[in-house]
C-alpha cells in the first residue's frame, strides 16, 4: 500500500487520509500531503475533513432510529409532517432511496439568478418546490434518480419529530454512542472553530499547474456559496478514526437494530418490481442499487458490500464495507484525484487481488501541452502516452468537461474548445453528449453549417437531446 499511494501523492493525485481496516481494526492508516497547502501544514491522523455525500448515511440512521421508536413510518407520506409539500405521493422510503423524483439541486437555479447573494437552506426547499414548474422527473417508484433535496427533506423531518437540531439529535443518539467525539455538523451558517479542518484545494482547470483554494474558482461560487447552507445531504465534517467508529457502531447494530440494518443495505425495488440500478460504484467495482443512505453492489461473489461516495468543490470522499469479511476502507480528500479509484485500490490490495494503478491523467498533459504548444503537440503527445500504463486515458465525460472549460472559462478560448471536442468526438465518435459539445463549440465558433451537422448527429445519437433540437432549430431559423 505503501508503495502504490505515496507514488499517487508524490504525482500529486493524493491529499488526504486513508485508513484500512479489518473486524474493525486499523490494519493501514496513513496521512497524505496538506491539510494547508498554503501554509504547509500536513495532514495527519487527526485531520478533520467535509463528508459531503458520505453524510447521507447518518440522516438515514436517524431516520431508522426514529422508526424504532414508533416516530415514524417508512411508507409515511411526507405531506403527512409537512402539509404544504407539494407533491402528496412522495413516502419517506422514497426520499430515503432517490425514487421520489425530486429535482436536485438545479431547483435553485432560477432562484440564485434571481438573488445571487443569497445563500439557501432546507428551509427554502419547500417553498422553492412550489414554484418548481416542471414538476417530478417520474411517478414516485418508477425510476431512480439521485436528489440531494431528498436528504434535507429528512433532516428537516427529523429536527421536527425529535424537536432539536439535527447537530444535536445526532450527538445524542448517534455520535455519543458510536465513541466520535470530533464529528459535526459546518456549513457556511453553521460554523465551527476547529484547527484540525482541512483547507480545500482544487485544480480549477485541467490545464491548471498548481492547486488553488476552491473560494478562488469563480464556477464553483455557485456551489459552495449559494448552496452552501444546506444539511442532511452532506454538511458533516469528521476525520477517518471517527468515521471507523461509526462503521464499527453502525454495523455491529449499536445505532439501529439488526432488521432495519438488513432493510437499509437492501437496493430498492421499482413499482415494476424491477431493481433500481443506481450507479457503477467506485469505479471498477461494478453496478450497484442503492438502500438507505448506502449504494450496493450487485455482485455478491465476495460478499455484500456496500459503500458511499461524496464530492463538492475540494472534497472526496470515500467509504467501503464488506459484510461478509467485516472489512472497511475509508478515504477524505481535500483536493479530489481519483479518490474512488484510490479506495477500491486499497481494498483490492487489502485482499490480495490484482489492481489497475491510477495513472497520472492524459487530460491534463493533453490540456497543458493545447493551451502551451499548440493541437499538433498536444495530438502527439495524447497519441504517443495514450498506451503508457504509467498515463489515465481521459472518458468521455471529463472531455467535455475540458471542452465547457475553454468556452465558459473567466478567459474564453473557444478555438481550443473546438479542438478538445473534436478529438474527443474522434475518439468516441458515437457519443451524444460530446457531439453537443462540439456543436456548441462550433456554433460559438461562428461555424454555422458545420454545428447544425453535429446537432444533427447529436440528436440521431439521442433523439431526446431536448437542448440539442432546440439550439438546430434556432440555427435552422436564422
Amino acid at each position: 500500500m505503501d508503495s502504490v499511494f505515496n507514488a499517487q501523492s508524490g504525482n500529486g493525485l493524493l491529499m488526504g487520509n486513508l485508513l484500512v481496516a479489518e473486524h474493525g481494526t486499523v490494519v493501514y492508516q496513513r496521512s497524505f500531503g496538506y491539510r494547508d497547502l498554503s501554509k504547509k501544514i500536513p495532514n495527519t491522523a487527526s485531520s478533520a475533513f467535509a463528508l459531503a455525500s458520505v453524510s447521507k448515511q447518518f440522516t438515514s440512521t436517524a431516520v431508522l432510529q426514529l422508526k424504532e421508536k414508533g416516530k415514524l413510518r417508512l411508507d409515511d407520506h411526507l405531506t403527512q409532517y409537512f402539509p404544504d409539500f407539494p407533491f402528496p405521493e412522495i413516502t419517506l422510503r422514497h426520499l430515503l432511496t432517490h425514487t421520489s423524483g425530486l429535482p436536485d439541486y438545479e431547483l435553485f437555479d432560477g432562484l440564485i439568478e434571481k438573488e445571487p447573494d443569497r445563500i439557501f437552506t432546507n428551509k427554502d426547499i419547500i417553498p422553492a418546490l412550489k414554484l418548481w414548474s416542471k414538476g417530478l422527473y417520474f411517478k414516485p417508484g418508477d425510476g431512480w434518480q439521485y436528489s440531494n433535496m431528498n436528504y434535507c427533506l429528512l433532516a428537516l423531518l427529523i429536527e421536527k419529530l425529535s424537536g432539536e437540531t439535527l447537530q444535536s439529535y445526532l450527538t445524542k443518539n448517534i455520535f455519543k454512542p458510536a465513541g466520535m467525539r470530533h464529528t459535526y455538523i459546518e456549513n457556511l451558517l453553521i460554523k465551527k472553530n476547529n484547527p484540525d479542518r482541512t483547507v480545500n484545494y482544487e485544480y480549477p482547470s485541467y490545464y491548471a499547474t498548481r492547486l488553488v483554494l476552491v473560494d478562488s474558482i469563480a464556477d464553483d461560487h455557485q456551489m459552495i456559496f449559494n448552496l452552501g447552507g444546506f444539511y442532511g445531504q452532506g454538511g458533516l465534517t469528521t476525520t477517518a478514526d471517527d468515521l471507523l467508529r461509526f462503521d464499527n457502531a453502525y454495523f455491529s447494530g449499536k445505532l439501529i437494530n439488526a432488521g432495519n440494518l438488513a432493510e437499509a443495505i437492501t437496493p430498492v425495488k421499482l413499482n415494476n418490481g424491477t431493481t433500481a440500478h443506481g450507479k457503477d460504484a467506485l469505479g471498477d467495482m461494478g453496478g450497484c442499487g442503492y438502500g438507505y443512505g448506502w449504494f450496493v453492489l450487485n455482485d455478491t461473489t465476495k460478499g455484500r458490500i456496500v459503500c458511499h461516495d461524496g464530492g463538492r468543490p475540494g472534497i472526496s470522499t470515500a467509504h467501503l464495507h464488506n459484510m461478509r469479511t467485516d472489512q472497511t476502507v475509508i478515504l477524505l480528500e481535500n483536493a479530489p484525484e481519483n479518490c474512488n479509484t484510490l479506495a477500491v485500490c486499497a481494498y483490492h490490495l487489502l485482499n490480495r487481488e490484482p489492481i489497475q494503478i491510477p495513472g497520472i491523467p492524459l487530460i491534463n498533459i493533453y490540456a497543458r501541452t493545447l493551451v502551451n504548444e499548440g493541437a499538433d503537440a498536444a495530438t502527439v503527445k495524447l497519441q504517443y502516452l495514450r498506451d503508457n500504463p504509467k498515463y489515465q486515458m481521459p472518458n468521455d465525460w471529463t472531455w467535455v468537461q475540458l471542452g465547457y472549460q475553454f468556452l465558459f472559462g473567466k478567459t474564453k478560448q473557444i478555438p481550443l474548445a473546438v479542438e478538445a471536442l473534436k478529438t474527443a468526438s474522434l475518439l468516441y465518435p458515437d457519443n451524444w453528449y460530446i457531439s453537443q459539445g462540439y456543436a456548441g463549440a462550433l456554433e460559438q465558433a461562428g461555424k454555422k453549417d458545420l454545428a447544425i451537422l453535429m446537432y444533427k448527429k447529436c440528436i440521431a445519437e439521442n433523439p431526446k437531446a431536448d437542448f440539442a433540437a432546440g439550439r438546430l432549430k434556432y440555427l435552422e431559423a436564422k
